[in-house]
């Protein structure tokens, strides 16, 4: 999205084409995908973070650890 975005295209991760979208736009939308496209395939998985402008995300949630609860209603441990 960085890379998408300096380039003049905010994006979310995804694209939607409409029939407001005339060629010239969706000419500008493959050209700038192209070239991100590039960038991303020129860098190394491991060096890419050194590129970017921010931090990277983290996830917000975690699986829930398994505990031994007991269930009162048919006397049981989940």
């Amino acid at each position: 999205m960085q890379e998408t975005l300096k380039r003049g295209l905010i994006t979310l991760g995804s694209h939607n084409l409409t029939l407001s979208h005339d060629e010239g736009v969706i000419e500008r939308v493959l050209a700038i995908y192209a070239e991100v496209i590039e960038v991303l395939h020129a860098q190394n998985q491991r060096v890419v973070r050194l590129f970017l402008h921010v931090d990277s995300l983290t996830p917000l949630f975690s699986v829930r650890k398994k505990i031994n609860a007991y269930c009162c209603l048919c006397q049981c441990f989940f």
